[in-house]
Parts: structure tokens; C-alpha cells; sequence
């Protein structure tokens, strides 16, 4: 529902990206729009303005980079959810220690579970991930990446390779 409303909003306003945009600029341009609901405004508002932080805050704590490739095209930057927006409380929401600055392919890939991190920065990759695209994405699993890891986000990471990270059972050969 906030998604599908979100991208009306953007149309609307044809807004790219609300880096350069004040917080005040997308109320008064959320709350002029008419065909929503105003509780769907005021849910829009709210989400809009705390992702604008939490954003703010990823950028800050990771250095204006991806994790994994170093690119530090602010506009080619995601902050990343590692558990779900969806299954986390608010604060867990907008907490920096529920995030990871990724790159589009990584975010899509990370989002997808087919690469997580152990807790020390040790990427993990899927085994539906082919090694022809592996090799593609030049990542390894020798690759160790600086996430900055505090407790919490640890226990996210857990979260992440529990529930959305995916892998194969291996067969079991015995007779």
C-alpha cells in the first residue's frame, strides 16, 4: 500500500531521488495530493522522513561508500535493510545497526538472500547463485568487507542468514 503510494508520489512530483529535497518539501508535496487517504499521507510522511535519516545515518557510518564495491556515487548508494522493514519494530526501523550501504546489484542481491555476511564481514554466497555470475560479480568467498559490526547488528546479520539468506541442502550420499 505505502509502496504503490510512494511511486504516485514520485510521478507526481517527478522526483528522482529526495537527497537534495528539504523533509518540509516532501510533507507540503505529500500532503497535497488528494487522491490519498490522510492516513495514507500521514504514514507517507512519516516513512519518507525516517528513511531520509536513516540514510543520512548509513552514509555517515560507512564513509559515503558501498561495503563491498567502495563506490561512492551518493546516488548509486542504498541503505539496505538487513531485517526487513516489513518484521522490525520501529525503532529496529530507522536503527544504522539494521543496515548495510550497498551498491544496486548487492542491495538486489543482499535483499534476494543470495549473499549475506558472517559477523566478522565474511560474505556468504547462495548456492542458487551460479559460479558463471559469481565470477561476473567478481565477489569471493575469501572476501571479508568492513560492516562495522556492533552487537545489534549482528543479531541482525543472524536474522538475515536465518530466514532470508537461501542455500541449498546438500544430498546426503549415504547408503
Amino acid at each position: 500500500m505505502y509502496s504503490n503510494a510512494l511511486k504516485q508520489f514520485r510521478m507526481f512530483r517527478k522526483v528522482e531521488t529526495t537527497e537534495n529535497v528539504e523533509a518540509s518539501d516532501v510533507v507540503n508535496a505529500i500532503e497535497g495530493y488528494r487522491d490519498l487517504q490522510e492516513t495514507e499521507r500521514n504514514a507517507i510522511v512519516k516513512a519518507r522522513v525516517g528513511q531520509g535519516s536513516f540514510r543520512k545515518d548509513l552514509l555517515k557510518k560507512y564513509d559515503n561508500k558501498c561495503i563491498i564495491t567502495g563506490i561512492q556515487e551518493k546516488k548509486l548508494l542504498i541503505a539496505s535493510h538487513i531485517k526487513p522493514w516489513a518484521v522490525c519494530n520501529n525503532s529496529d526501523r530507522l536503527s544504522v545497526e539494521n543496515g548495510l550501504l550497498l551498491s544496486p546489484t548487492f542491495d538486489k542481491l543482499f535483499d534476494c538472500g543470495l549473499i549475506s555476511f558472517t559477523n566478522e564481514g565474511k560474505i556468504l554466497i547462495s548456492t542458487f547463485l551460479s559460479a558463471a555470475n559469481v565470477n561476473k560479480l567478481h565477489i569471493s568467498t575469501t572476501d571479508i568487507f568492513d560492516i562495522k559490526a556492533s552487537s545489534e547488528l549482528k543479531h541482525n546479520l543472524e536474522y538475515h542468514r536465518d530466514v532470508i539468506f537461501t542455500t541449498r541442502k546438500k544430498k546426503n550420499n549415504t547408503k
